[in-house]
């Protein structure tokens, strides 16, 4: 998202000759998720908190697949929840963009949006208006999404997840 977001907002970046393309990580098995219509009762509270509370109409599979675990999925929630919005919070979130956006500058190849392509394909402005929202949208979701595993991570690994709330 933050090469994308790069390529959208700075389209005049120099054309890189990238690596050859890495070899797709195998999966044995497909994680399993607990749909939301499926969910019981309390976890499909906490998935509308979660909604709620992250500000996205839907739910990120790692919440999904925590699912499977109500008794972890609520613990995990009332300990992250009250951290969220926090200036610490928002702190490293934002700094975990930052880094994510400076870091796209470090890729092989880099992602060319350029205007002149655009209106080529006939994309109006509009449409790229809304493909720019959506990929910044995303952008901050998934850096919330990090942190929020980093925090999960923390937890189970026994460490002091007021670290994040402080």
């Amino acid at each position: 998202m933050a090469a994308l977001s790069q390529g959208m907002d700075h389209p005049e970046t120099p054309v890189k000759h990238g690596t050859l393309p890495a070899q797709h990580p195998s999966h044995p098995s497909r994680p399993i998720l607990v749909d939301e219509r499926l969910a019981p009762e309390p976890t499909r509270k906490l998935y509308d908190d979660i909604k709620r509370t992250m500000g996205t109409p839907y739910l990120n599979t790692s919440y999904i697949t925590f699912g499977r675990w109500p008794d972890f999925l609520r613990e995990y929630w009332s300990a992250l929840k009250p951290a969220i919005g926090t200036p610490n919070y928002e702190e490293q979130r934002t700094a975990l963009k930052a880094f994510a956006l400076s870091a796209s500058d470090d890729l092989p190849e880099a992602i060319h949006v350029p205007k002149s392509a655009l209106d080529k394909a006939g994309v109006s402005h509009e449409e790229r208006s809304n493909a720019a929202q959506t990929v910044h949208f995303f952008l901050d979701l998934l850096s919330r999404q990090v942190l929020n595993i980093a925090y999960a991570r923390v937890g189970l690994e026994g460490g002091a997840p007021s670290a994040v709330a402080a």
